[in-house]
């Protein structure tokens, strides 16, 4: 998987944070959109002060 995101990500998380919260709920996520849809919504529960946005772009 490739995931873009921008500061709001990276700044609160690391490259490695990232893949391990996505890896734990792809399986029980319908979809990577809604893995990523629920990664947006900690990087914003856990930085209010600054917007997230990611891309997981299709092949």
């Amino acid at each position: 998987y490739l995931l873009l995101g921008c500061d709001g990500v990276w700044e609160r998380f690391t490259n490695q944070q990232v893949a391990d919260f996505l890896l734990k709920r792809l399986p029980s996520s319908r979809s990577i959109s809604q893995a990523c849809a629920e990664f947006l919504d900690s990087c914003l529960a856990a930085n209010s002060q600054n917007g997230a946005q990611a891309l997981n772009p299709k092949p």
